[in-house]
């Protein structure tokens, strides 16, 4: 199967600030209202509440792109590695994401 050309982006690699941290994350949350969304990282400690590392407020427009473009990524990470990214049954009960799954 021939694929077709690389995508091009339309925006100039940002560069990064001098003050740039970097974190790592497995554990999210989404709050959003009318106007705005906010996306909560941090990192998990067993039975601990854990760490918020970062909180990132965006517009609804960009919750939306940042939900299509991560997709994206996901499914040619999977075609890439050849399988699915596998989570656990009980978690996507949890978060109501049966049908996203599909």
């Amino acid at each position: 199967m021939q694929e077709g050309p690389e995508p091009k982006n339309t925006l100039p690699a940002a560069e990064p600030a001098e003050d740039l941290q970097e974190f790592y994350a497995d554990n999210m949350t989404i709050n959003s209202g009318l106007y705005t969304a906010t996306l909560s990282f941090g990192e998990l400690r067993g039975n601990d509440p854990g760490i918020l590392r970062a909180r990132i407020r965006v517009s609804p427009h960009m919750l939306k792109a940042i939900s299509l473009l991560t997709a994206k990524h996901v499914r040619d990470f999977e075609a890439k590695t050849g399988g699915p990214i596998l989570l656990p049954n009980e978690l996507v009960h949890q978060w109501g994401l049966e049908e996203e799954i599909r």
